[in-house]
């Protein structure tokens, strides 16, 4: 079987050669494989890193051994995304590899969305407009259907 560091250098390459944006480099002091800039996947010694989010990221913790992980050492929650698994689980890095480049790039369209939104509704409040789009719950709690609530609320009563 091949070590650590070979089969994250063949992950590696593999993913530079199959999928565009995906380059080699070395962030943190860590090699790694980047996306559009930002690291998605890292070796740490005999471990690998991966930048994981949802249901992928608690099946990595699931792994006896794993633990989240922060390159930059970081306590907070910023390192909550960061994933290390040990060697021990070589054989599923391969579908973490894959699953942290989804993660990052899901990351990226979702990290544009938001700077979007938040650039258009703080030019909306300097230019005193409303806002292009108002938030789904603006339909929903109208003044009329919250006293409605109350008026029902008032009708409840705790029993034993």
């Amino acid at each position: 079987m091949a070590n650590a560091r070979t089969h994250f250098n063949t992950i590696c390459e593999y993913l530079a050669r199959s999928h565009d944006g995906v380059a080699l480099g070395r962030v943190y002091g860590f090699n790694c494989a980047m996306q559009q800039g930002h690291p998605f996947i890292t070796i740490i010694n005999e471990d690998m890193g991966f930048r994981l989010h949802g249901r992928v990221r608690l099946q990595a913790l699931a792994l006896l051994g794993s633990k989240f992980w922060d390159p930059l050492n970081r306590t907070d929650e910023h390192g909550m995304d960061w994933v290390k698994v040990p060697a021990e689980h070589m054989m599923r890095w391969d579908r973490f590899a894959i699953e942290a480049m989804r993660c990052s790039k899901e990351g990226n369209q979702t990290a544009a969305r938001i700077a979007s939104t938040i650039a258009n509704s703080q030019a909306a409040a300097r230019e005193n407009r409303p806002l292009a789009q108002p938030p789904a719950a603006v339909s929903r709690w109208t003044p009329s259907f919250i006293l409605d609530a109350i008026k029902r609320a008032a009708g409840f009563s705790l029993s034993r």
